[in-house]
């Protein structure tokens, strides 16, 4: 029998419990709108640290904890291979709404045909770009639309430098030829 929310927020399912999981959990755990229901991951070890660190139930099968925990909202945080299949199943189980890393899937024509399944059934799919505003990434915007540059580990943004850009050292053709390969050691290109 699903589990239900009595609190009004969105249940939330967290699949794959990897490294990249963690900053989901904690804004899962922290937020007013969700309820982080359960997680799951293949890897025992996760598991248990999961619930213990977020005292939540850790599935090892997505299938049961879609069906048991019916949540609202299925983030998928696992390697982009499994993806595709774990979000349709998410979709396929009633989750309204599906977060996906990024890449979203392994393949263009996944990512389009998961874009249309969700659109026939009204399910909202989004992928994360939780980066976008951090410290860095703002002020590299900043950097560039005010017509700057930055410079490696700082984050404030130094004003573009005067005049043209330097031209290359070497012409295309040259750095081809750099790039060659070398014949096999012990031998010299007039003996090849």
């Amino acid at each position: 029998m699903p589990a239900e929310s009595n609190s009004g927020k969105l249940r939330a399912l967290l699949i794959g419990l990897g490294g990249r999981s963690r900053g989901h959990a904690e804004a899962l755990s922290s937020s007013p709108s969700f309820e982080f229901a359960a997680g799951c991951d293949v890897d025992p070890e996760r598991a248990a640290r999961y619930e213990r660190d977020f005292g939540v139930p850790v599935y090892r099968d997505a299938g049961e904890a879609l069906e048991r925990e019916a949540p609202d909202v299925a983030v998928v945080c696992t390697r982009e291979k499994p993806r595709y299949t774990l979000a349709r199943l998410a979709v396929d189980r009633g989750a309204r709404a599906v977060v996906l890393e990024k890449p979203m899937c392994a393949s263009i024509a996944e990512a389009r045909s998961l874009v249309e399944y969700c659109r026939e059934r009204n399910v909202l799919l989004t992928v994360m770009h939780q980066m976008r505003f951090s410290d860095e990434f703002v002020a590299a915007k900043e950097a560039i639309a005010a017509g700057g540059m930055l410079v490696p580990g700082r984050s404030v943004p130094e004003p573009a430098p005067a005049g043209p850009l330097r031209p290359p050292r070497h012409t295309p053709e040259e750095g081809r030829a750099r790039t060659a390969p070398r014949p096999a050691r012990g031998r010299r290109r007039s003996d090849a």
